[in-house]
């Protein structure tokens, strides 16, 4: 996280000197926190320059500081989101847009990494889209506000002045004017396709101009009118920051897997398909503290907010819990439960239909609408900060779970001192989450997702806990989700550890899970079983027959679009899940069906769901089957 003190504020586009002191004078109110340079360039182009970017490349070269602040005079930015853009800045985000290109910041080191601004490609106002294109294609962490607060007071287009006429579509197809001081940024209704006319067309007024320096950097043949097609309606505006260093030991990794994926739980409408973004995905090795993770952190709000996954839909999970509750029950004491990551209840449930006090953490919608009582839930991620509300007004707990959700939290520092700061002294913190040696020796790369940011070894976990003054005190496998880890821990020095945590920890250097050799080899493993994969069902296909996908979760997710499986090899998939019908899929848009779709005569399920593939055979009876992982099986059922 870096530290901002110092940034130059470039002003352009000006309409008049009043609106440039009233700017300047806003944000100068910020000067007691900042530093703060001006560059301004308040003469409308093309007068004083040929183009928008031009000048905008102009501001950059001839700023004094490293971090730069863009501002549009057309709506005064009020100093409160000068803040918010700096903040998001120090967050990790190399880019923040406000406004469109409006207000932006900034650091010239981006410049270095992606080019100049460059107004030859896509003209009239959406240069800045060239560039959005360059941020995606160096896998840039761009954010981009949906709203913001604006000071509307002075006259602005958007507010009517003379000349300019409001239903101009290169505004009001971006923006809704709500309220009077909110600008609502709408980017499901820009029309991109609209402007492909304008590719590969040199601008005659800047033809002259343009400076040796100023040259794009997109490495794409805007002559071919598909080519830039292609380009501009996969394009979308991406919202997440990149983490490089390792959050126990703050030191940096070896990447070796990237591909690009949506949302693995992001099933989608027919009607959201053109809007759907897709982001880049980097696994990364960490031989300091044996940790693998995923450095793209996408916000959770985008993660959480729509979740279509239920735990009580899932009978084998209904089962786990269920066993997991009775079996705690038996080897510890406690009287009170809290679960980070409760999801519909199902864990907890068990505990309170058997008299135990519960409360779930949890930020989904999922979770808002399963509660068991209104004090059961507190909807909302869990951190240090929110662990001291919880013990001021309730107090600490015997008990804290999480199931396959210790994963998935971006600061797991933070939220760590927070367990064990509502954890009771004789309490128990026990854990389920996928060990990175079952998916090395199982090759489950489809458990690969932005929602499943950390890949644990034990070494890792017993590094992490100790960090916030915890041990890990046992271990076990359990067959869940295809082989996990059931951790347990508590303060430390109040339990003896036993030898199931060394046996882990020789297991795993045997494995050699300590490292950077084992991950290299298994990316290079990935792709050669694409390509068999691929072979496989082309054949399939080239005998006339239909290919369904059983299965529509985020394993499926990863597992199709890593491998670059889509509607050339499968027709459609089904699932169990009523709320996933008539939904399509992330990324492959293969529409998703019941059951019932399936026909045995001309059709071959690829079993996704592999890991309940035994269970699925015997449900669909008679029909032909490819089980895709731990290695391909053709099968044939041929029970009547």
């Amino acid at each position: 996280m870096v530290n901002i003190n110092e940034f130059t504020v470039c002003l352009h586009c000006g309409f008049s000197k009043d609106i440039v002191r009233n700017q300047m004078s806003a944000i100068n109110t910020l000067q007691d926190k900042y530093n703060i340079h001006w560059n301004n360039r308040i003469d409308r182009h093309p007068y004083t320059y040929p183009s928008f970017s031009e000048m905008m490349n102009e501001n950059i070269i001839t700023s004094k500081t490293e971090w730069i602040i863009t501002i549009n005079d057309r709506v005064r930015l009020v100093p409160e989101e000068i803040t918010r853009l700096i903040n998001l800045l120090e967050e990790g985000y190399s880019c923040v847009f406000m406004w469109n290109a409006g207000f932006m910041g900034f650091s010239k080191e981006l410049i270095r990494k992606i080019g100049w601004w460059d107004e030859r490609f896509l003209e009239g106002g959406y240069e800045d889209r060239d560039w959005v294109i360059r941020l995606k294609e160096n896998n840039v962490s761009l954010y981009e506000s949906i709203e913001s607060n604006y000071d509307l007071s002075f006259r602005s287009p958007l507010n009517g002045p003379p000349g300019v006429d409001k239903s101009f579509p290169h505004w009001m197809k971006k923006y809704e004017l709500r309220h009077s001081d909110k600008i609502i940024k709408t980017l499901g209704e820009e029309d991109y396709p609209e402007y492909i006319r304008m590719l590969g067309k040199s601008r005659p007024d800047i033809r002259k101009n343009w400076k040796s320096w100023n040259q794009s950097m997109l490495h794409v043949n805007y002559g071919n009118r598909e080519s830039g097609s292609s380009i501009i309606n996969k394009r979308t505006i991406v919202a997440f920051k990149s983490v490089d260093r390792c959050p126990i030991t703050g030191t940096e990794g070896n990447a070796f897997l990237k591909f690009d994926s949506p949302l693995a739980g992001g099933f989608i409408k027919e009607n959201e398909i053109r809007n759907e973004r897709i982001y880049p995905l980097t696994l990364t090795f960490y031989p300091e503290s044996s940790l693998v993770m995923v450095n793209e952190r996408i916000p959770p709000s985008t993660l959480f907010s729509k979740y279509f996954y239920r735990s009580g839909s899932i009978p084998a999970l209904v089962n786990h819990f269920k066993l997991l509750s009775e079996h705690l029950i038996t080897v510890l004491k406690f009287k009170s439960v809290l679960e980070i990551g409760c999801n519909d209840f199902t864990l907890l449930k068990c505990f309170h239909d058997k008299g135990y006090s519960v409360l779930g953490i949890d930020p989904s919608d999922v979770s808002y609408e399963n509660k068991i009582s209104e004090r059961s839930l507190i909807n909302d991620f869990f951190s240090h900060k929110l662990s001291e509300k919880i013990k001021d007004d309730i107090g600490k707990f015997d008990l804290i779970l999480s199931t396959n959700s210790f994963a998935h939290i971006d600061d797991i520092l933070d939220t760590s001192k927070g367990i064990n700061n509502i954890l009771s002294d004789e309490g128990s913190f026990i854990f389920e989450v996928h060990w990175i040696g079952t998916v090395l020796k199982k090759f489950q790369f489809p458990f690969i997702y932005h929602e499943h940011i950390y890949y644990y070894t034990a070494k890792a976990l017993i590094a992490l806990l100790s960090q916030v003054g915890m041990d890990v005190y046992h271990i076990d496998s359990i067959d869940m989700h295809g082989g996990s880890i059931r951790v347990y821990s508590c303060k430390k020095g109040f339990k003896p550890i036993n030898n199931s945590v060394k046996e882990f920890l020789i297991e795993e250097k045997n494995l050699g899970l300590y490292s950077f050799t084992v991950f290299k080899d298994f990316s290079s493993k990935v792709k050669l079983y694409a390509k068999s994969l691929k072979r496989c069902l082309e054949n399939v296909k080239k005998s006339n027959k239909r290919i369904v996908g059983y299965g529509a979760s985020g394993q499926s997710t990863t597992f199709l679009n890593l491998l670059g499986i889509g509607k050339d090899l499968i027709d459609f998939l089904v699932d169990d899940s009523p709320l996933k019908m008539g939904m399509f899929s992330p990324g492959t848009h293969l529409p998703i069906k019941s059951c019932k779709e399936i026909n045995p005569e001309t059709d071959v399920v690829l079993i996704l769901a592999y890991t309940f593939a035994s269970d699925i055979i015997k449900n669909i009876g008679n029909c032909e089957y490819i089980i895709p992982l731990p290695r391909i099986e053709h099968v044939k059922n041929d029970r009547k």
